[in-house]
């Protein structure tokens, strides 16, 4: 979705638009391989304030997507609506002088909350893609708790593993280990 600034009035705008599972897919694959696919396009609602060039884009981003826990590699779904803010502000407010490569600038929190657009077009899609980069985790489990699923696996290797099968390599070291339990 391009956002032309110049069509945009003075004041508050609503922007809605969708993004197709396709692309939703590709921007989860983009956090981590564990992220599926999209189980449906992403709705993103979007309130976009205007005062002269600069933007003040407010909103969420909701999505359903399918991906491998982390800890356990079952295939697991979610659904998730992420609230996303961008300060826009041309290119030309930042001014030649403060560009200069010798200078040293310190930067205040505030200042890393903006960002700046050349041209009169802005990508929507592209912000999404990053809010979902930095939002989503690169590391999806089964839940905050343990995993339900690796604790089942662990308990049926466990139950299929022998103290017979044990790796020749280590061997010398589980008979030392067997001669300390008895003691």
């Amino acid at each position: 979705m391009i956002l032309n600034v110049q069509e945009i009035p003075q004041g508050r705008s609503p922007v809605r638009f969708t993004l197709d599972v396709e692309t939703v897919g590709s921007y989860l694959r983009d956090v981590d391989p564990v992220y599926g696919e999209a189980s449906e396009p992403a709705t993103v609602e979007l309130e976009v304030d205007r005062f002269k060039d600069n933007l003040d884009i407010r909103g969420t981003v909701t999505l359903g997507y399918r991906f491998s826990c982390a800890r356990c590699a079952e295939p697991l779904s979610d659904a998730r609506t992420v609230s996303v803010h961008w300060t826009l502000l041309p290119h030309a407010a930042l001014g030649a002088s403060r560009l200069s490569d010798e200078e040293e600038v310190e930067l205040s929190a505030d200042d890393l909350e903006v960002s700046f657009y050349e041209g009169q077009e802005i990508d929507l899609a592209a912000l999404v893609r990053e809010a979902l980069i930095l939002e989503l985790d690169d590391t999806p489990s089964c839940g905050d708790e343990g995993c339900p699923h690796l604790q089942r696996s662990l308990a049926v290797l466990q139950a299929m593993t022998t103290d017979d099968d044990i790796d020749p390599r280590w061997a010398q070291l589980a008979a030392l280990k067997g001669q300390l339990k008895k003691n």
